[in-house]
């Protein structure tokens, strides 16, 4: 006869195999740290020019032809599939940006497929002004493939209405770009060109007012 013991034991053993085979065979319980070395991010224009707001509301990443490409791979350089969506966001290379909830400011396009591979191509909700984006998965910013020693940066210059950073667009932003307005004759800001030199010329004009007035009032969501 079976002592209790036994019994318990063996209901334990059951009930793990029955766990076991209901789990769905996709779920993934582990998964193998992000290679900042490894992983590889490239954009797909040199040089571009975004318009952004706190609000989301400012121009796409894919509209100057900017999409932003990421293979996220682990230590071994092996690909990393499922890396959700939103934990994928872009960061000023000078720190001049100011990033609407955080990582929230933009999410990729999709989970990384099974090559590791997503894209941003999206509007970033943000203030402030930066000539250049990193790009940050999770916790671990992508590394120069010259130098691993440095962060990535990829040439987006990127220009706000919240001129001052602090997540709105207010009375202190026209006071700044009062400061630019109209340029020449006083000297040159980009971070006040908020057409991206799309007059032809290193200007800010009625252009560049008529697209502040458009996100004057804007703040994150």
């Amino acid at each position: 006869m079976m002592s209790r013991g036994s019994l318990f034991v063996c209901s334990l053993i059951a009930a793990a195999l029955l766990c076991w085979q209901i789990l769905p065979t996709n779920v993934v319980t582990t998964r193998a740290g992000i290679g900042e070395d490894s992983t590889t991010a490239w954009i797909a224009t040199d040089g571009a020019c975004l318009l952004s707001c706190p609000a989301g509301d400012g121009t796409a990443l894919s509209t100057p032809g900017a999409v932003v490409t990421v293979v996220v791979k682990d230590l071994a350089g092996t690909p990393i599939p499922g890396v959700p969506a939103h934990d994928f966001w872009l960061f000023g290379c000078a720190s001049g940006l100011a990033l609407c909830g955080g990582a929230a400011s933009i999410d990729a396009d999709h989970d990384t497929d099974a090559t590791g591979r997503t894209t941003l191509s999206g509007a970033l909700a943000v203030g402030g002004c930066d000539n250049g984006v990193k790009v940050i998965v999770q916790s671990v910013i992508v590394a120069d493939p010259l130098n691993p020693l440095q962060d990535l940066c990829l040439p987006l210059e990127v220009r706000s209405p919240d001129i001052d950073g602090n997540r709105v667009v207010n009375i202190a932003d026209v006071g700044l770009f009062t400061l630019d307005y109209p340029s020449p004759p006083k000297p040159y800001n980009p971070c006040a060109d908020f057409n991206c030199n799309a007059d032809l010329g290193v200007a800010v004009g009625i252009v560049d007012l008529g697209l502040f007035a458009l996100h004057n009032f804007h703040d994150c969501l």
